[in-house]
Parts: structure tokens; C-alpha cells; sequence
């Protein structure tokens, strides 16, 4: 997979996400809200297509599994190295969960039967 790599705002990609999965929200009556560590530099260099499609695919698994409460979104700086910023996004939710014998599961590689 190769990633483009253009200056972007992390604010308009989140919150384009938010909005692109806000009448969903608003159907469920659950609460989704975003934040934005002030560390984050303004302006990033990378693939805002792919980061905002993976914001979509797990803001969307969060509605899908929460029925009442509220969605979380957050963006903060992990790492600086020189001129290079590690962004963390995390989503929490107040979903059902994961049972802890399935949670392994997420990280192994997907096979497909014939």
C-alpha cells in the first residue's frame, strides 16, 4: 500500500469524519464528541484519505455497538522527534465491549476458506 503524503489540518479530518457519521449518531440518541490535545501541530504532512477513512471505520464500529452513552475521540501527541510528530488517535465508547477471548483475535491475520 503506498500513502500519500501532503500537508493537512488534523481538525478538518476528524471532524469531516464526525460529521460524514453524525446523522447515525444523532439517530441512536448516543453522544459523540472530539478532542484535540493543543500539542497537535496545526498543520501535519501525510495521508489525511487513509487517516480519515480508518476514523470512519472505527467511529462507525462505535455507533454500531453503542446504544446508549457516549463516543469519544481524541488526537494527542505520542512522540516528537526532530521535525517529525507521532499523533495518537484513540475512539472510546460506551459500546458492549469485546469479550477478553475474542480481543486476541483482532490482531491475528484475517484467512478466508475456499
Amino acid at each position: 500500500m503506498s500513502l500519500e503524503e501532503f500537508p493537512f489540518e488534523i481538525s478538518q479530518c476528524v471532524e469531516e469524519a464526525v460529521e460524514l457519521l453524525s446523522s447515525k449518531v444523532t439517530e441512536k440518541g448516543i453522544d459523540l464528541f472530539y478532542f484535540i490535545d493543543p500539542d497537535v501541530p496545526d498543520i501535519v504532512s501525510g495521508d489525511i484519505t487513509r487517516l480519515r477513512q480508518v476514523l470512519i471505520n472505527l467511529i462507525g464500529n462505535a455507533i454500531k455497538f453503542t446504544d446508549e452513552g457516549e463516543i469519544v475521540i481524541r488526537a494527542e501527541v505520542r512522540d516528537i522527534i526532530e521535525d517529525e510528530v507521532e499523533v495518537y488517535f484513540s475512539v472510546r465508547d460506551t459500546g458492549i465491549g469485546i469479550s477478553k477471548e475474542k480481543i486476541n483475535a483482532l490482531f491475528t491475520a484475517f484467512t478466508q476458506a475456499d
